[in-house]
Formats: C-alpha cells, sequence, structure tokens
C-alpha cells in the first residue's frame, strides 16, 4: 500500500519521495507526519493520480498562520500600490503644471529665444521681418503642440493613479509606458532633457517597476481568493 505524505506548506497530498521533500512546493514534507495521521482515514475513491489528490479526499485547511503570512504579503503588495499612486500623481501634477506654464507663455518663450540668437548675430546683422514672424509663429505652434501633449501625459498619470487600486495592472504598466515613451520623445526634441534630474527619474522608474510586479502579485492573489472563496 502506498505511504501517502501531506505537504504542510501547499497541502498537496502524495506518495513519500525518497528526498522527502513535496513534489509541488519542494518543502520537506516531514511535518507534516501530523496531517497525515488526521487524513489517512479519509476515503478515497477512483485512481490516484501523481500530482493531484484523490477523488473524495478534502485538502486540510490552510493553517492560521499560512493565511497570516499571505495576509502580510498582500498588505504589502498594496503598499506598493500606494506608493505608486503617489508618484503617478506627483508626476502627472508636476506634468500638468508645467507644461500648462509653458503653453501660455510659449510666445514670450520664443521671443526670448530669437532674441538671444539676434544678440549674438550682432547689431550690423540685418532681419526680414517677414521671415522672422513666419519663424516666430511656427516656433509657437511647435512649442504648444509639444506643451499640450505634456498636459494630456499629465492628465493621464493622474487618471492612473486614481484608478491603480482598482485596476492595478493595466494602470501601473500604462504609467510606467508612458514615462519612459515620453522621457524618450522629449529627449529626442531636446537632448538636453535627459540629463536633467535623472536622479528622481531613476527614482520613478524603479518605483513604477516595483509597482507592476506588486500589481500583478496582487492581483493574483485576488483572483485565487476569489475562486477559493
Amino acid at each position: 500500500m502506498a505511504d501517502w505524505m501531506v505537504c504542510p506548506g501547499c497541502q498537496l497530498r502524495h506518495t513519500r519521495r525518497p528526498d522527502g521533500l513535496c513534489p509541488r512546493c519542494k518543502q520537506s514534507v516531514d511535518s507534516g507526519e501530523a496531517a497525515l495521521a488526521a487524513t489517512a482515514s479519509a476515503p478515497v475513491a477512483g485512481p490516484v493520480r501523481e500530482g493531484h489528490p484523490p477523488v473524495g479526499f478534502r485538502a486540510a485547511p490552510e493553517s492560521p498562520s499560512a493565511a497570516r503570512l499571505g495576509d502580510l504579503a498582500q498588505a504589502a503588495r498594496g503598499k506598493e500600490l500606494k506608493s505608486a499612486r503617489t508618484i503617478m500623481l506627483f508626476v502627472g501634477i508636476v506634468s500638468i503644471l508645467a507644461n500648462g506654464y509653458f503653453f501660455s507663455a510659449a510666445a514670450s518663450n520664443v521671443q526670448e529665444e530669437i532674441d538671444k540668437e539676434l544678440r549674438k548675430l550682432g547689431p550690423t546683422f540685418v532681419v526680414d521681418p517677414a521671415k522672422l514672424a513666419e519663424v516666430k509663429s511656427q516656433a509657437v505652434r511647435t512649442t504648444k503642440l509639444i506643451a499640450f501633449g505634456g498636459l494630456v501625459l499629465g492628465a493621464v498619470f493622474v487618471a492612473c493613479g486614481l484608478l491603480v487600486q482598482k485596476h492595478p495592472v493595466p494602470m501601473t504598466v500604462t504609467a510606467l509606458i508612458l514615462y519612459l515613451g515620453g522621457n524618450a520623445v522629449f529627449g529626442m526634441l531636446n537632448p538636453a532633457s535627459l540629463g536633467a534630474g535623472w536622479i528622481v527619474k531613476i527614482f520613478i522608474v524603479i518605483g513604477l517597476f516595483k509597482a507592476v510586479q506588486a500589481a500583478f502579485a496582487y492581483q493574483k492573489e485576488m483572483a485565487t481568493t476569489a475562486e477559493a472563496a
């Protein structure tokens, strides 16, 4: 007759292995002797397949300590999501404020840059007023378009932060992709912006990456809990 064991970790009922380890979670099943004794008299009907509990076998309930550890892990993931929410709201609000200013001050900022270039050319350089007006108009439109894109990006970050608790995986993944993509685009438009605040940018990327990992684990645990219920 086969010598049955019950893993104290994952509650898998299986035949005793020479190494004394559970075939599923690879934990020692020496501590499962008590569980084996409690379930040895359980009725078994039908064939037994390796890695699956026999028909009619009911696994022992999860121990209070294991449930407590699961709750603690889920709470830690919840904190990661709260941190991600703070990061998303911070990035979104700063982006909205900064790009809102650039949008409203586009004309004056462009004129300031034009004046700097004219001073470099010297007082003897003659400028065609019509051509200068055309260049300024195009520069103002481009500046406003970039600033408007930053405004939209900031609004998306705020939305992700507000919805991250309800939809953890989509919101964290979206925020990480948008942040990396946004920095890449702005870096191509203005290479000097890549090095600006790089320490803060690194911390933001790390925080968002950890939030994505926590979101996947959090959602998986929620799905497992719902199936068990």
